[in-house]
């Protein structure tokens, strides 16, 4: 069998998507034209174990295979407020040595 190299012909093509020899719901997933670009739904790739997994793109002319590995989820951190700037607390510091430094001064000429 003869597998195209022309990929806007394997985009028109492609008759289906196959994972672990599992024909994939046309809901899952969605393909690009150009470069054959097949993104999976992230609630598809939740259903998938950790591991590797036989990915097979069915074409009119022949099918393809490939591998995907699912990796463990890693715990992602909501950052919530506002981020202070490095330069902002800089400058406030700044302002708080200058205004000591001013107020002892001026103590220090009251003294005399």
């Amino acid at each position: 069998m003869k597998l195209t190299n022309d990929l806007d012909t394997a985009f028109e093509n492609l008759v289906a998507i196959k994972v672990d020899n599992a024909v994939v719901p046309v809901s899952n997933y969605e393909v690009t034209k150009g470069s054959l670009i097949v993104s999976f739904k992230v609630d598809y790739l939740k259903t998938l174990s950790v591991g590797e997994h036989t990915v097979t793109f069915v074409f009119a002319d022949g099918e393809i295979s490939t591998k995907l590995t699912v990796k463990e989820a890693t715990a992602t951190v909501t950052q919530t407020g506002e981020q202070l700037s490095i330069y902002l607390i800089a400058g406030i510091a700044c302002l708080a040595l200058a205004g000591s430094i001013i107020y002892f001064k001026k103590w220090k000429l009251d003294e005399k």
